[in-house]
């Protein structure tokens, strides 16, 4: 991954602590252990598109906008890289969208289709668009055992009024998205969420007291929701621009009719089979 800021740019904690604060004091490891290596990053977005500067250790620079948090845990070969994207003007990755790396593949990844993206039969995207401004991740925690964070979504499009985004997460373990969102008043969306999964093999849904649960080669996810869901999986196309697919699938999420807004909390569980 490049474009990396310090967290120095995050906003703080309601207590007034910095994410550097938390991070540092949220080691969990016993006196003379060695943990693992832990990085914490964020992006900054330019103009048009991302800025070429690396920061790393470095202060961020005055007025930087921290618009995605890069999450690194483990050694670099194997790390686990979790990615929350915010949205900046011009960049044509959807507002909100979230990402799940082992070294440098990505494994899974997790977005919303906005009420004005075109849409093919099926669910699939033809044009997603583009973010519309600035959307700065809050982190409230984070630290070599996890971390949580916020984002405000609401002008990723114009027909939405509100939304909010908060991740969960714990190193090699659950993460949990928490998505409440709502459209101007008078209108309605049939939302749709759709999860990526590399690898996923064979796949099954089903419906369970904890929600609808979904199986797949490596992860369990689970969505509950506050209105009717329709849950599928869609296998990906393989050809000469999609290499790596093979055995890929995407999860659909979609409310059986539109509605005026919605709670939808995701959870990833990683099975033991997941290589880490």
């Amino acid at each position: 991954m490049s474009l990396l800021l310090g967290l120095s740019a995050c906003k703080p904690t309601e207590d007034g602590s910095t994410a550097n604060d938390l991070a540092s004091g949220d080691s969990g490891t016993a006196e003379g252990a060695t943990a693992s290596p832990v990085s914490q990053y964020i992006y900054v977005a330019g103009e048009g598109g991302f800025s070429r500067a690396l920061f790393r250790d470095e202060p961020a620079p005055k007025g930087a906008v921290p618009v995605v948090l890069a999450w690194v845990s483990g050694p670099e070969d194997e790390a686990e890289v979790l990615s929350l994207l915010g949205g900046a003007t011009g960049v044509r990755i959807m507002s909100g969208a979230f990402g799940l790396n082992r070294g440098d593949q990505n494994v899974l990844s997790n977005n919303m289709l906005l009420p004005l993206s075109e849409r093919m039969a099926g669910g699939e995207v033809v044009s997603p668009q583009k973010g519309t401004a600035d959307m700065p991740v809050h982190v409230r925690k984070i630290g070599d055992k996890g971390g949580e964070a916020y984002l405000d979504l609401t002008l990723a499009d114009p027909d939405i009024s509100q939304w909010d985004r908060n991740l969960f997460w714990q190193a090699g373990s659950e993460i949990r998205i928490v998505d409440e969102v709502a459209v101007r008043l008078g209108k309605r969306s049939a939302f749709i969420f759709a999860t990526l999964v590399k690898g996923a093999g064979g796949i099954t849904v089903s419906e369970e007291n904890v929600g609808t649960v979904v199986e797949t080669a490596g992860y369990t996810l689970i969505f509950q929701a506050d209105v009717p869901l329709n849950v599928y999986a869609v296998a990906s196309e393989v050809g000469e621009n999609r290499t790596g697919m093979e055995g890929s699938a995407t999860i659909f999420v979609e409310c059986v009719e539109p509605v005026a807004g919605l709670k939808l909390v995701t959870r990833i569980l990683p099975k033991l089979s997941v290589e880490q």
